[in-house]
């Protein structure tokens, strides 16, 4: 329920297959498995970079398996994820849109230093219903340090 549409759904081998063949053909990488314990993959997590004038900003996204909730698993994953996208691949703002009721991935990102930056009123439609959409964000700390911002 709290994934885009573009996520299949039932999602079969063969999306993973076809998925796996994306994620593992990128450069640099940009989504990952979120495996626990080392073979067992249980979500995952990823970045879409923005083009043109939003070059240097990513939407982070990332899922895990509800049997998995409430453990800090996808919390360590956004850090570790943000971290990276900020210091390896030089990302000044990553956020997220999540949907406004989606309490517990607003806790992740809070968690993570992601301050909500508004709500998206009617912004999208998830099975024939209007929903909003909480936007978070964080920015680079160098920035906030040489005060570019």
């Amino acid at each position: 329920m709290n994934l885009r549409d573009t996520f299949p759904f039932p999602y079969t081998l063969k999306d993973a297959r076809e998925w796996i063949a994306i994620a593992t053909s990128q450069e640099p990488v940009l989504n990952f498995a979120i495996v626990q314990p080392a073979d067992r993959v249980i979500g995952g997590i990823g970045l879409a970079p923005g083009t043109d004038i939003h070059k240097q900003s990513a939407e982070i996204g990332y899922w895990l398996r509800e049997d998995c909730w409430n453990r800090g698993i996808a919390t360590a994953a956004v850090k570790s994820l943000t971290q990276y996208a900020i210091g390896e691949l030089g990302f000044i703002r990553v956020f997220a849109m999540v949907f406004s009721k989606n309490w517990p991935s607003r806790s992740v990102l809070e968690k993570n230093g992601y301050i909500l930056e508004g709500i998206l009123r009617n912004h999208v439609t998830k099975e024939q219903r209007i929903l909003d959409m909480a936007v978070y964000s964080v920015i680079s700390p160098e920035l906030i340090e040489r005060k570019l911002i």
